[in-house]
């Protein structure tokens, strides 16, 4: 990994993680370093800032198991809304 800036995105995602889902400090931290390396692939550290929140939700949402239900319900209903909207958008311009 590549200095500060790398280590504090992984600090700000581990937190995230450890607030939405149900693990433990050492395996949010791990799943961040793993995620924030991954992102760092998609365009480097000095590509546009990215919705943490959003990125771990999508990413981690199916996999971990979530501290709060309505949080997790929230989430899936705000897709759900988003890709309906985008399906009707997609639909409209053909």
């Amino acid at each position: 990994m590549t200095g500060f800036p790398l280590s504090s995105s992984v600090a700000l995602v581990a937190r995230i993680i450890f607030d939405i889902f149900d693990v433990t400090e050492e395996a949010a931290r791990e799943n961040a370093e793993g995620l924030v390396a991954l992102a760092e692939g998609w365009g480097g550290v000095g590509a546009a800032p990215l919705d943490w929140t959003d990125v771990v939700k999508k990413h981690f949402g199916s996999r971990l198991n979530w501290r709060s239900e309505v949080v997790r319900r929230r989430f899936v209903e705000e897709k759900t809304i988003t890709s309906t909207a985008y399906e009707a958008y997609i639909r409209a311009r053909k």
